[in-house]
């Protein structure tokens, strides 16, 4: 079994840029769990723990789910958590974008018919911290009112992931990657 996920990878201007967001985040916690900058990325659908079989399956169908999409830009443009109890999941939000939506439909769309369904709505972030715990409600806030500048990058496709530990490290190895 292995670790699948279906990805957008992002360009190197970006996650330097990222990496120093995570650094300028670093002091309004008290904890936290601070994602690898190589591992940078915007995911469009997990599929968890696979066989050899389903990765194959998955490998060669994939020329099917792109349909007219074309080459488009992407904007990171704000931070913002998902809240888990008393932790929290913090992210760099993409601007609103029509082709990525659509984007991931079609991926989605494509994969429940092989059997993938994920009921969770598509919420396009890159992970910065997972498990953070904020110094208090002014770091908090400092938090969200932080203007990000972010260089925007184009999208032309988007690839199969497999994330699995190495040496005791996480990394990402793409399997497959479709070009629109």
């Amino acid at each position: 079994m292995r670790r699948i996920f279906i990805a957008v990878t992002l360009d190197e201007a970006i996650h330097q840029s990222l990496e120093k967001t995570q650094k300028w985040i670093r002091p309004l916690l008290t904890k936290g769990r601070f994602a690898n900058p190589s591992l940078f990325h915007l995911t469009i659908q997990f599929l968890g723990e696979l066989s050899e079989d389903r990765i194959h399956s998955l490998v060669n169908t994939q020329h099917h789910w792109t349909g007219d999409i074309r080459p488009f830009n992407l904007r990171i443009e704000r931070l913002g958590c998902f809240d888990k109890r008393n932790k929290a999941v913090l992210w760099a939000g993409v601007a609103e974008n029509p082709p990525l939506n659509r984007l991931a439909e079609e991926v989605r769309e494509s994969l429940k018919l092989m059997g993938f369904v994920d009921p969770k709505p598509f919420k396009p972030h890159i992970t910065l911290v997972r498990e953070a715990v904020f110094r208090g409600p002014d770091a908090r806030d400092v938090f969200y009112k932080q203007a990000l500048v972010i260089p925007s990058c184009e999208v032309d496709g988007f690839h199969i992931m497999e994330s699995k530990l190495e040496n005791q490290k996480r990394v990402h190895r793409s399997l497959k990657q479709i070009f629109f």
